[in-house]
């Protein structure tokens, strides 16, 4: 890329929001720019940012390899260049590699081969790479420079008027795939509440909804009135923030959740209300569930809904904890968390190793499938235009 100036357009994640310009005159511009077109954080990764023409569309990050084979090293780069495929119309991209690994260790630019690869491979797909580079422990630099590759000061990053621009990131998700700690006395109260409401969700499963204030049951709209109260900025009732909570309140919420997750029609029609709100009623429910959508699942739904499963793991007895992790797994993997969310279903199979939600999963998050909704053309979406 080029150190011509470009413009970027970020818009707003409301309907109508208006396109707010921003000026990337930099490649230390373009790499402010690029968690947020993520939308997290990046950290040992590789980032390929997708170009149609002169505009930037989807940002797409996987994991560095954990060796540095050739056959790792092709592995990733014929994933990328999948990934690259399903966008539609893309025609160029931009290899950027976060690493914790430094200049001076590596004698170098860090991971030059895997950059290297990359390019090769994207070259011989028939896409245009627009650009190389590397943001290290000790700098950042330029795969693809003629003289000078770096390093650079990584504060011309963090003080690039770009990242001024822009606003801040929620940090990945709390813990990972850790469960919090238990609060104590809760799981007595859940354990006393859970087979009533799983019972009464049974009940209530013959003809479930997918929109709160039609279900069957009062222990349905409960369990509605529930989720929608732990998506809010408040958290779940009981919890911190809520005021007028209280630990009874907290433990019967939970409960709510655990046995949800532990009646299979409520359990998925409930993980894929947190996803996709009012969507999921204009939608195959099979098709939401298995990726094959390209509507966008709303990320502050879904790592809330993921904080609010994990605490309901942890406070639940052991042998029904697999429901909300395997939940909890399907809304990591829904934001591009396939790491957690594998971490999470190793967690569920080993508690309950006949699991099937967790054995239906593993078949295709465990083989890398990654949701059609990556690769959506939104009007919200980063725009960057490139230089000609």
């Amino acid at each position: 890329m080029t150190e011509s100036t470009r413009t970027a357009r970020r818009t707003g994640t409301a309907p109508g929001a208006a396109a707010v310009p921003i000026r990337v005159a930099r490649d230390a511009d373009f790499l402010a720019l690029v968690p947020s077109l993520v939308g997290m954080p990046v950290e040992r990764s590789l980032v390929l940012v997708v170009f149609r023409g002169t505009r930037s569309g989807e940002a797409m990050r996987v994991d560095l390899p954990a060796g540095r084979s050739r056959r790792e090293l092709r592995g990733l780069a014929d994933a990328c260049v999948a990934l690259a495929a399903r966008c539609r119309g893309a025609d160029g991209v931009a290899i950027v590699v976060f690493t914790d690994a430094g200049f001076e260790a590596e004698r170098g630019l860090p991971w030059h081969d895997l950059a290297r690869e990359v390019a090769a491979r994207m070259d011989r797909a028939g896409f245009d790479v627009v650009s190389q580079l590397c943001v290290a422990a000790d700098g950042w630099g330029r795969y693809d420079a003629r003289g000078d590759r770096g390093p650079w000061p990584l504060a011309e990053i963090a003080d690039s008027p770009v990242a001024a621009s822009l606003p801040p990131l929620e940090p990945p998700i709390e813990g990972g795939a850790r469960l919090p700690e238990p609060d104590p006395g809760l799981e007595e109260g859940i354990a006393g509440l859970v087979a009533g409401l799983m019972a009464g969700l049974e009940r209530a499963a013959t003809t479930p909804r997918s929109s709160p204030g039609r279900g069957p049951s009062a222990d349905a709209e409960e369990l509605y009135e529930t989720v929608e109260a732990m998506l809010g900025d408040g958290g779940m009732p009981g919890g911190e923030g809520m005021p007028g909570g209280g630990m009874r309140d907290s433990a019967r919420a939970l409960a709510l959740l655990v046995a949800a997750a532990n009646v299979p029609l409520w359990r998925d029609v409930l993980m894929l209300w947190i996803a996709f709100e009012l969507a999921v009623e204009h939608h195959d429910l099979g098709d939401l569930f298995a990726g094959q959508a390209r509507i966008r699942p709303s990320v502050p739904r879904c790592r809330r809904g993921i904080d609010g499963l994990l605490r309901a793991a942890a406070n639940a007895a052991e042998p029904l904890r697999a429901g909300p992790l395997c939940m909890a797994a399907w809304l990591s993997w829904a934001l591009g968390r396939s790491s957690t969310a594998g971490a999470l279903l190793a967690e569920a199979a080993r508690l309950d190793p006949e699991h099937r939600l967790t054995a239906l999963l593993d078949t295709f998050i465990g083989a890398g499938r990654v949701p059609d909704w990556a690769f959506a053309q939104e009007e919200d979406d980063v725009r960057l235009d490139r230089a000609s």
